[in-house]
């Protein structure tokens, strides 16, 4: 790659462009104009599409944010499809006192979803639902928790605001800037396969300890992980679950496919059905997956195993590891001692495997992490046979790149 292609990237990497969606009405435009001029125009007259700029200053660095405001009339959808692919982050807008611009968010939503390839490509995007003129609370019509119910639906982040008095809406921006930036740094076009590892827990009988029972008892039951209904779902997702046993089994494997993973994909009307029946509610993306995730590794009380680690205990979940590793999986399968502890063969620092673990529950990997340990990670992901396309690998080698350059830019600063 040559300079001119480098500075090309850089400045990719330090701006951030947000689209925005509505209906008319919604107040889309007094929302780009409160952020990026700090004013409001009652009598403002919108184009089919206005763009908006400004620099903030964030963690440090220069970022220029771009606001892209559609024109939410169907005549000019036609633009709709490449603003969205161009943003790197989605508002849709309502306004708490017209109904229809709440009404008009499903479609909305759907045909965004429709501008990508991939549902994995729109899964990436950060995406908010954002409930406008909370100034005219006396006209409110959509109450904070219908919004709050609907953002949970579609796996949006959800924010009340006012562009007329400004409440609320620089919180916003910087939020949905920090959600574009963090998704960058954690090279999100690889982190999809840990949603997809998630749903191999319905097709492995290994580690279940709960099952699904129908009505009819010709339908073979469903094996289940209590452990991670509980977080998925809520500690009563026994009652919760027993309102759907009249149901065809195919519906209800593909709803628990859409609890496991949180996969966009399976957020299809059965399933929206559903969840309204049982009181489920849906948590769809990566990163609600990854907050259940972590209160589980959280949960001591639960962990049914110990690998001792230089000399010192280190308490997990085997399904966790069974799932994550292949190497664990067997050795689970065929330990047969009792104790509930085994040795860490790989002979890693203690600091090192509660890295491991870590990953092993979030995926994740913290950004200070050191070059010993990037370096004693790579040599336990082949003892551990990690799935092939598991992000560790592209997070270490990106990791240890930034340091290596921070390293070499001080280096040369003397």
């Amino acid at each position: 790659m040559n300079s001119e292609d480098e500075d090309k990237e850089d400045e990719q990497e330090k701006k951030v462009s947000i689209g925005i969606f509505g209906s008319g009405g919604a107040g889309r435009d007094s929302i780009a104009l409160r952020f990026h001029q700090n004013k409001y125009q009652e009598d403002y007259v919108p184009v089919i599409e206005d763009v908006f700029e400004k620099k903030m200053i964030i963690k440090g660095e220069e970022i220029k944010v771009e606001t892209t405001v559609t024109a939410g009339q169907e005549e000019f959808s036609a633009f709709w499809p490449l603003v969205a692919r161009q943003s790197n982050c989605l508002f849709l807008v309502y306004s708490i006192e017209f109904g229809h611009t709440f009404d008009s968010i499903p479609t909305f939503y759907k045909d965004l979803q429709g501008y990508f390839k991939t549902f994995e490509e729109f899964d990436s995007i950060p995406k908010f639902l954002i409930a406008n003129k909370i100034d005219l609370e006396n006209e409110r019509k959509i109450t904070f928790q219908q919004g709050k119910d609907l953002a949970n639906k579609y796996g949006m982040y959800f924010m009340e605001v006012s562009s007329k008095t400004g409440q609320n809406i620089q919180a916003l921006f910087e939020k949905a800037i920090s959600k574009v930036l963090k998704r960058r740094n954690y090279l999100f076009k690889f982190l999809a396969t840990f949603q997809k590892e998630m749903l191999q827990f319905l097709e492995r009988k290994e580690f279940c300890d709960f099952s699904f029972i129908f009505s009819n008892p010709n339908i073979e039951p469903i094996p289940l992980h209590s452990s991670i209904l509980k977080y998925r779902i809520g500690e009563d997702f026994e009652m919760k679950l027993d309102k759907l046993k009249n149901e065809e089994r195919k519906d209800i494997l593909s709803f628990l496919s859409l609890l496991y993973s949180g996969l966009e994909k399976f957020n299809i009307p059965k399933n929206q059905e559903l969840s309204k029946e049982s009181g489920i509610e849906i948590k769809i993306g990566r990163e609600k997956l990854i907050e259940d995730m972590k209160k589980l590794n959280l949960d001591e009380e639960s962990k049914d195993f110990s690998i001792i680690v230089d000399e010192k205990e280190i308490k997990v979940h085997k399904i966790i590891l069974a799932l994550r590793s292949e190497v664990y999986r067997e050795m689970f399968n065929q330990v047969k001692d009792d104790s509930g502890k085994v040795k860490d063969y790989t002979n890693s620092k203690f600091k090192t495997f509660q890295i491991l673990i870590q990953f092993f529950y979030t995926d994740t990997i913290e950004e200070n992490i050191s070059l010993e340990n990037i370096q004693g990670l790579k040599q336990a992901q082949d003892f551990y046979q990690l799935h092939p396309k598991s992000s560790l690998s592209p997070q270490l080698e990106y990791f240890e790149g930034k340091k290596k350059k921070k390293k070499k830019d001080k280096c040369s600063i003397f």
